[in-house]
């Protein structure tokens, strides 16, 4: 923009474009002012521009098939109603019936079988070897499943002595002596 040109700068013409864009009123200044700055009016170009596409794309326009869209449409029809379709009755027969159903079901359990493989493969894929040292290093500090007297607290096991003086406490116990 020349210094005697226009009276409003850039700044606030460029800020006056959208409002007076989307208004549709006329502002005398930024007019003004667009006629004497070249960038100021390629900016305001490109936003009526933006203002035309977007109005365009938000119009309602109806779409009406064409005549052949129903030939086609009432072609499948016939060919469905004369046999395309598959139905069931009590007069196929239980093997009959049964087979068809199969016949849908095979992907699917192909699919479910070969997933049930795949697990087991990488399960089975099993850990590395240094896991598997670790975890038998691990197993051996741990107690075992049959947990002994002797294990828990360290001390001796019983004697033959010491089994029959528990049964004889226990018997002159149940005696009453």
């Amino acid at each position: 923009m020349k210094s005697g040109d226009s009276k409003m700068s850039c700044r606030n013409a460029r800020a006056g474009l959208r409002p007076m864009i989307l208004s549709g009123l006329a502002n005398v200044q930024i007019e003004r002012h667009l006629d004497h700055c070249a960038n100021c009016a390629a900016e305001y170009a490109l936003l009526k521009l933006e203002k035309i596409v977007l109005d365009a794309s938000s119009a309602v326009v109806p779409i009406e098939p064409g005549p052949e869209f129903f030939a086609a449409v009432r072609a499948r029809i016939y060919r469905e109603a004369e046999g395309g379709a598959v139905s069931y009755s009590a007069e196929d027969g239980l093997a009959n019936v049964l087979w068809l159903t199969a016949r849908q079901l095979v992907p699917a359990l192909t699919l479910l079988l070969a997933v049930i493989i795949g697990a087991t493969l990488i399960w089975g894929a099993g850990v590395p070897k240094a896991d598997l040292a670790r975890q038998e290093a691990s197993a051996m500090l741990r107690p075992t499943e049959r947990v002994l007297f002797h294990d828990l607290y360290d001390t001796p096991q019983p004697t033959t002595d010491d089994v029959l003086e528990s049964l004889v406490a226990v018997d002159e116990k149940d005696n009453g002596k």
